[in-house]
């Protein structure tokens, strides 16, 4: 079957027996378009064996009934794009590890759309764009929160539906926004007073040190630490991803999921005087973060668990290994 795309033209052959029957609608890899490129089979098989009932005009909402089972519409005008693409997406099975891929999803699935690049969508999920690239649509506010909540909560199904191939420019906006966000307030509870100033050591500063302490002449600096943070670490842990040949995706994918994956520093933003709790709150966000680090790579790079947790820890294992080393070294010899 040809394939062309109404909006920039992009044609493509797909092979017919690749394609679900009841798949109506075609998504071009080139403009992102969705369009249906066939009449619906369902419609055209009551029209044909029922024509009683259509004269009747029961079988036109039967019909419509029918095509909103296939394709779902957006009914609500206050609803942003996508929304309801979502839940609905969030109601299929989540897609299996890559470890295990005997369980059906080879099959096409009759709720998904049919991609004109690959013939079918990476386990049978169709791509959604990431709310905060397309503020377009979604608009600044609305596309920061959705993105920061399914980040957070749904982070397998994000990252399963994520495109690839949009860049980096948006996810590294995400994360600075994130960085630097906290990075602010930080200095503005330690210039109010709300958190104690302290050393390099750990240690409360003296009264006048921590008087003549300007903590915002730092955050000039702060997105441009950031900047080489993110794009260190991530060459770091795409090099070991890429030797434990888990990397099948491009440096992007480790990028995307490194960024987006910042989003529970937002709980930093509660300032925390308790020492035991401050600890306690920095432990959850570095869990979670790390949780959500590597379900991102395990999902764009389309590998384990496994390899993927094993490159997010064996950096971590080399620098507890060296402050234990310079800890060592340190201690005083009797």
């Amino acid at each position: 079957m040809r394939i062309t795309c109404p909006e920039c033209q992009f044609s493509r052959t797909i092979d017919e027996t690749k394609i679900p029957p009841r798949s109506v609608v075609a998504t071009c890899p080139k403009c992102k378009t969705k369009f249906r490129f066939r009449a619906d089979p369902v419609e055209e098989e009551f029209q044909l064996h029922d024509a009683a009932e259509v004269e009747n005009g029961t079988q036109s909402d039967k019909s419509k009934t029918e095509q909103q089972h296939i394709m779902p519409e957006l009914h609500d005008p206050t609803e942003k794009p996508g929304d309801e693409l979502w839940r609905k997406i969030g109601d299929m099975p989540p897609p299996p590890d890559a470890t295990d891929q005997n369980h059906g999803w080879d099959q096409p699935d009759a709720h998904e759309n049919t991609d004109m690049e690959h013939g079918m969508g990476d386990h049978d999920l169709p791509m959604v764009e990431v709310p905060f690239e397309r503020l377009d649509k979604y608009g600044f506010f609305s596309g920061l929160i959705t993105t920061i909540k399914r980040v957070l909560f749904s982070p397998r199904l994000f990252f399963s539906v994520m495109p690839l191939g949009r860049g980096i420019a948006r996810p590294l906006l995400f994360a600075l926004m994130i960085l630097v966000v906290h990075d602010i307030l930080q200095a503005a509870f330690l210039k109010t007073g709300i958190l104690p100033s302290v050393g390099f050591d750990g240690q409360a500063l003296p009264a006048a040190e921590a008087e003549a302490f300007n903590p915002f002449s730092l955050i000039m600096f702060s997105p441009f630490m950031w900047i080489i943070v993110l794009f260190f670490s991530t060459g770091i842990h795409h090099l070991l991803l890429t030797a434990l040949k888990a990397a099948h995706g491009r440096f992007e994918a480790t990028f995307r999921a490194a960024t987006y994956a910042t989003a529970p520093i937002l709980l930093g933003y509660i300032p925390i005087a308790n020492e035991t709790i401050f600890k306690a709150q920095m432990m959850v966000i570095f869990v979670w973060n790390m949780a959500i680090t590597v379900i991102g790579w395990k999902c764009l790079h389309k590998t384990s668990y496994m390899r993927a947790g094993l490159a997010a820890a064996i950096p971590m294992a080399v620098l507890i290994l060296a402050l234990l080393s310079a800890m060592t070294g340190n201690a005083p010899q009797v």
